[in-house]
């Protein structure tokens, strides 16, 4: 686990941070380094961000969800991105999953890596985030290395 200020953006706190095979990390802050989100993805590190409204992507495949069961879930979907330097960054295809807050009010619209997940663990992953602040879940190192 490793946890930083409100004040850090998330992937400013990632620079020194050692990632290993199959690692679960979910961040807010990110601001969309598609490069590193691409490295990570070719390292098998899975990832949940917050993402922002401005990149461009084309829907690949939109998914069911149950509401009855999932009320906080709006949609899930599959999608590539489009812009000229993100589709270049980012080639592979990704999962964008749209939670409402009740808390803020808001919809929080997430990308993630993750294909096999339910799109409710994705929110979860999120979720327990927000109420850490900022905390990166790795199943492969030990807590006690931090």
């Amino acid at each position: 686990m490793y946890i930083t200020d409100n004040k850090t953006a998330d992937n400013n706190a990632f620079y020194d941070l050692p990632l290993g095979r199959n690692c679960d990390l979910a961040a807010d802050r990110f601001y969309n380094d598609f490069t590193r989100l691409n490295n990570w993805d070719s390292m098998c590190v899975n990832f949940v961000i917050r993402h922002k409204r401005n990149f461009k992507y084309r829907v690949r495949r939109k998914n069911s969800i149950d509401l009855e069961k999932y009320p906080n879930l709006r949609f899930h979907e599959s999608i590539r991105l489009t812009g000229p330097l993100t589709s270049r960054k980012y080639p592979r295809i990704l999962r964008r999953v749209i939670v409402w807050s009740e808390e803020y009010k808001i919809e929080i619209e997430l990308i993630t890596n993750q294909k096999t997940w339910a799109a409710n663990t994705i929110s979860e992953l999120y979720t327990i985030k927000q109420m850490g602040h900022r905390i990166i879940l790795q199943r492969n190192i030990a807590m006690s290395q931090y």
